[in-house]
């Protein structure tokens, strides 16, 4: 009897040690959304949005973040889990206030290797709903948990500028770059499609404030009509710095019909 008693005891006790490894183990797997496991991965970023135009990209506000988790899950997975867990964001200026606060969320997932997540996250403000009056300067971000946890976020240098953009009736971007390698000389390039009606542009450029160092100069290399009505340009540009992780969505400049008109690229510039 003692024997069987002894027997039960050493099964109880791997049992129960087993039980206590997996608990351990699943406890130790990250949260894929709680807030401390995302870790901010971009660098300086320049953003250009429409004035008068919310329809499409035009007012995009993007944020870039990357998170491990468990690789069992699917990259709409990821996003369902952080729009399960993560609430609100709130913007602030380099004085402290608050520019803007949503919980209009837009979550995005890219799975890059073995649980590993590259994430986006995109606001959309409405118009007047971010007072920006030209241009303005984002230093923080705060995302709030649905149990109401905050976790804050500093950036060194976010500007976001608006300008009036021609409607897209008239004309509107059919390629941009989303990821683009910096070399060793730090250059890079970048390309832009814009669909014309009836070979109207006369002109093309970028603009972005001088107050934005990341891009030290640009040049325009290359214009090609590669269809009808469809003009690319290829924009050379040199960085400051390698590996910058730089965020860059230029206003372009177009000239037609006697008029400058501006058109926003409908991603950011993303320099690796």
């Amino acid at each position: 009897m003692k024997t069987k008693t002894n027997i039960y005891l050493v099964v109880i006790i791997v049992f129960a040690g087993i039980l206590a490894g997996i608990w351990t183990f699943v406890r130790l797997k990250p949260d894929i959304s709680e807030l401390t496991n995302l870790k901010l991965d971009q660098g300086n970023a320049y953003i250009s949005i429409s004035s008068n135009d919310v329809s499409g990209y035009n007012r995009w506000l993007p944020f870039y973040f990357q998170v491990e988790g468990n690789n069992n899950l699917s990259e709409r997975d990821v996003e369902a889990a952080l729009k399960e867990k993560i609430s609100s964001i709130s913007l602030f200026s380099i004085k402290d206030e608050e520019l803007y606060e949503t919980e209009k969320l837009i979550w995005s997932a890219c799975k890059i290797d073995d649980n590993v997540y590259n994430l986006t996250l995109v606001l959309i403000p409405e118009i007047e709903s971010i007072d920006i009056d030209g241009i303005i300067q984002i230093s923080k971000i705060i995302l709030t948990s649905k149990d109401n946890i905050k976790h804050e976020y500093i950036l060194d240098c976010y500007l976001v500028e608006e300008k009036e953009t021609i409607p897209e009736d008239e004309m509107y971007v059919s390629l941009s770059s989303i990821e683009a390698t910096v070399q060793e000389d730090l250059t890079s390039q970048i390309n832009y499609g814009i669909m014309q009606n009836k070979d109207r542009i006369m002109g093309f450029d970028i603009y972005y404030p001088k107050k934005f160092r990341d891009i030290v100069s640009y040049e325009i290399v290359q214009t090609d009509c590669v269809e009808e009505n469809t003009v690319e340009y290829t924009v050379a540009v040199r960085l400051k710095e390698k590996d910058s992780k730089t965020v860059f969505r230029p206003f372009l400049k177009i000239k037609y019909d006697d008029k400058i008109e501006w058109m926003i690229p409908s991603v950011p510039a993303y320099f690796k």
